[in-house]
């Protein structure tokens, strides 16, 4: 079964988020630059504001952090739109094709081609805007529910990749 669509940077800034959510090394890397930021916010109101400073280095700590987080998302989302724009030439779209053949997943996107053993699949997952297959050692699939032509076909595609999934996993522990 083949799908096609169109990929457009958003998309692949979409893609790149759920990566870097999933990854605990990255989550880890973030909580540490939030509390970072809440105890330089700390220690410098406690050094400079005379009175109160217990309080005043709590109050900045907080806010410190409070900002840090609010601003890491849109931050974050800038940063990977000007690099994939960098990285792909230009804002797209780009073409998106994935077939789910016998024995391995052939994707195309932007012109390259690749193909992933049904082996290498280490989790697929359906979250309400499509498909995600998640693949060892490292990779990331996600099949938009808008490339789909019905709720049917979907299912369809769905139904083959467990199947898929499930036989070949059955297979690599054999």
């Amino acid at each position: 079964m083949r799908i096609c669509g169109e990929v457009t940077i958003d998309d692949l800034v979409d893609s790149h988020r759920r990566i870097w959510d999933k990854s605990g090394v990255l989550r880890s890397r973030q909580w540490y630059s939030v509390i970072r930021s809440c105890l330089i916010a700390g220690v410098g109101s406690y050094l400079i504001v005379p009175q109160h400073r217990l309080t005043t280095a709590l109050i900045a700590g907080s806010v410190a952090g409070f900002l840090r987080v609010a601003i890491r998302r849109p931050s974050e989302k800038d940063y990977l739109q000007k690099y994939l724009t960098e990285q792909y030439r230009g804002e797209g779209p780009f073409s998106f094709a994935i077939e789910l053949a016998d024995d391995c997943i052939h994707v195309e996107q932007a012109g390259i081609s690749m193909s992933f053993l049904w082996s290498a699949v280490e989790s697929m997952d359906e979250p309400p805007e499509g498909i995600e297959f998640w693949l060892k050692p490292s990779g990331f699939i996600f099949v938009r529910n808008q490339w789909f032509d019905s709720p049917e076909h979907r299912q369809e595609f769905s139904a083959i990749a467990h199947s898929q999934v499930q036989l070949h996993a059955r297979d690599s522990t054999h």
